[in-house]
């Protein structure tokens, strides 16, 4: 996703999402050559170089987010795309075991949205922009089985026995994912504020208050309509 924000002072942001491709390295900082292993990735490194360019031939102010995987409430889980927390607050709401790509100890790393929107809000307001690209996440990693017992246990299904459903992880997946965010943190003044265990009980909160409210919403099983007569 590239969005150019051009007002007064003719600024230009680049947000690259899904760019971290299969590292070695557990601690993924912004100065390892990129490895995109997806199509998808390979665009989000196409677009950095974009930003580059601009900056250096044009002198357009360009700052790069790299934007690892966020979470946060209206997430639909029916797109292809969906994010794991997600998938996992719906399967745990519905009492369904979720499906997990690899063994579950694979590593991630997540960041509330509200975490996302902040650094974007403190990248605009950046006079002299650096060249480097900045690494955006939560800055801690969790097992995905974790995760899930955080998910069950945010949900009030701590004491349901609910095992996940394993599949085997595409090759591109990499094992472990831990960005470093030193450097964002200092060139943005910014931070994560919400941690995770406080992000998924907002996350929860947010679909339960749609089930409650409304039977036919997001998370409710959809039933299938009865035949015309």
């Amino acid at each position: 996703i590239k969005v150019a924000f051009l007002p007064l002072k003719k600024f230009f942001l680049e947000i690259d999402l899904k760019k971290e491709g299969k590292q070695t390295g557990f601690v993924l900082h912004e100065e390892l050559p990129p490895r995109p292993a997806t199509p998808e990735a390979a665009m989000a490194l196409a677009m950095e170089q974009y930003g580059r360019v601009y900056r250096e031939a044009y002198g357009v102010p360009v700052v790069n987010l790299r934007i690892f995987r966020c979470f946060g409430p209206d997430e639909d889980t029916e797109r292809s795309d969906a994010g794991i927390v997600a998938k996992l607050i719906k399967a745990a709401l519905d009492g369904k075991s979720p499906i997990i790509f690899g063994d579950g100890q694979q590593t991630r790393d997540l960041v509330y949205i509200d975490n996302v929107v902040a650094a974007i809000l403190a990248a605009l307001e950046l006079g002299d922009p650096p060249a480097e690209p900045l690494n955006i996440a939560s800055g801690e990693a969790v097992a995905i089985n974790f995760l899930w017992t955080l998910v069950l246990e945010a949900c009030g299904k701590k004491r349901l026995a609910i095992d996940p459903t394993y599949l085997p992880a595409p090759p591109w997946d990499p094992k472990h994912t831990r960005p470093q965010i030193a450097r964002a943190c200092k060139v943005l003044g910014w931070a994560p504020a919400v941690r995770l265990r406080e992000g998924l009980a907002r996350t929860v909160e947010h679909y339960q208050a749609l089930r409650n409210a409304d039977p036919n919403a997001w998370f409710a099983p959809k039933d299938e309509p009865a035949p015309k007569k």
